[in-house]
């Protein structure tokens, strides 16, 4: 390498420092828009969501919906856990010859 050689490497790479540093400051306001953007997509989704929630819990009678299907549940838990024990007990009464 020369002299020379070495003088225009130099001035080519200060010629090319500025257009790198412009590249990355429009990558950087490119991902800073990027962020931006999904940030609102984000925030809308939230009170979307929270306006959906509201919905169902107060204007779609939900607590109403919710207490007859727990209500209805515990019916048939209870009707099965009955005829448990009563075929429990018929098996222990013909066991040990009881009757009921």
């Amino acid at each position: 390498p020369t002299v020379a050689d070495d003088f225009f490497r130099m001035i080519l790479q200060k010629q090319q420092l500025p257009q790198k540093r412009a590249m990355e400051d429009e990558v950087a306001e490119q991902m800073e828009e990027l962020s931006d953007r999904l940030w609102q997509l984000t925030d809308r989704r939230r009170f979307e969501s929270v306006e959906e929630r509201v919905r169902l819990m107060t204007g779609s009678s939900f607590w109403e919906k919710q207490a007859d299907v727990f209500t209805k549940l515990a019916e048939r838990l209870q009707a099965a856990e009955y005829a448990r024990f009563t075929t429990a007990a018929s098996l222990l009464f013909e066991a040990f010859g009881c009757e009921l």
